[in-house]
C-alpha cells in the first residue's frame, strides 16, 4: 500500500471516528431526559411547620418552632440548632418522591414500614399534623420507603431526605455551647 493510500485510509478513519463520536456518543447527553420528581408527599410552606417529633429505636426528640425559633423539648428542654431545623422543615415541606412504588401496599413490613424505623409527626400553623411513616433504605441505600399514615401509596424518597429524620433522632440538635471570651 502506497503512502497516499494510506494517508488517505487514516484521514477516512479519522472522518468516520469524529462523526462517531460527535453524533452518537456526544450526543447521548442531550438525549437523556432529565428526572422530574415524582409526586408529592408533603406540600405545604416551610415556615407553617411548628413542631417536628420524630422517634426511632425508642428514642424520640421533638422539636418546636415558636417565634420563629426553634426549641428542643424532647428529650429535655434546650436551645436547638436553628439552621439544622430550618434546613429539616423545607425538606418536610416540599417532600417530593421520586416515585410510587405502590398505590396500596398490601404488606407493609415489605418495605420496612410494619413497624416502621422512624415515626415522624410535623403539626403546621393551622393546626394540621402529618405522621409520616419512614421504612427501609432501597438495596442502593440512596432512597428509602415513605408513607404517610392518613394515606395509601407508598413512596421512594431520597435518603438525603427521609434520613434527615432519622437523623434528628441520631444527632440531638441542640444549639452549639458558646465559646467563653477569653
Amino acid at each position: 500500500m502506497g503512502s497516499k493510500q494510506m494517508l488517505l485510509f487514516g484521514v477516512v478513519f479519522v472522518g468516520l471516528a469524529a462523526f462517531v463520536y460527535f453524533y452518537e456518543v456526544a450526543g447521548q447527553a442531550s438525549a437523556v431526559p432529565t428526572p422530574t420528581p415524582g409526586p408529592s408527599v408533603v406540600k405545604l410552606e416551610a415556615k407553617d411547620v411548628t413542631s417536628i417529633q420524630s422517634t426511632h429505636e425508642g428514642k424520640t426528640v421533638k422539636v418546636v418552632r415558636e417565634n420563629g425559633r426553634w426549641k428542643l423539648v424532647v428529650p429535655e428542654t434546650a436551645d436547638a440548632e436553628q439552621e439544622r431545623l430550618d434546613e429539616l422543615a423545607g425538606r418536610i415541606a416540599a417532600m417530593n418522591s421520586v416515585q410510587v412504588v405502590a398505590q396500596k401496599a398490601d404488606n407493609l413490613a415489605n418495605f420496612g414500614l410494619d413497624p416502621p424505623q422512624v415515626r415522624a409527626v410535623v403539626t403546621t400553623a393551622q393546626g394540621e399534623t402529618i405522621e409520616l411513616l419512614v421504612g427501609k433504605e432501597s438495596l442502593d441505600k440512596n432512597y428509602y420507603f415513605v408513607k404517610r399514615a392518613d394515606r395509601d401509596p407508598v413512596f421512594l424518597v431520597t435518603a438525603f431526605t427521609a434520613g434527615r429524620l432519622k437523623g434528628l433522632v441520631n444527632e440531638v440538635p441542640r444549639a452549639p455551647t458558646p465559646t467563653p471570651a477569653t
